[in-house]
């Protein structure tokens, strides 16, 4: 019964510190982020593809993302 229970707690505690290392960068932004190559890449796309919505959402994420971060 010990053991079961030592075993329990072991993969309890490594599993709350698997998860809080992940946690912790999560929302970490990024030092460098070539906003104007994503750009220019998702712009290209939508001019190759313009009926794949895909794409303007693409274009429209990196673009807001662009906004945000300057």
């Amino acid at each position: 019964m010990i053991v079961s229970c030592t075993r329990w707690c072991v993969a309890v505690v490594l599993a709350v510190g698997l998860w809080a290392g992940v946690a912790a960068g999560m929302f970490r932004r990024p030092e460098y982020l070539p906003v104007e190559r994503l750009i220019e890449n998702a712009a290209a796309y939508v001019w190759e593809h313009p009926d794949d919505a895909g794409g303007y959402y693409t274009l429209a994420r990196v673009s807001g993302t662009g906004y945000a971060g300057r």
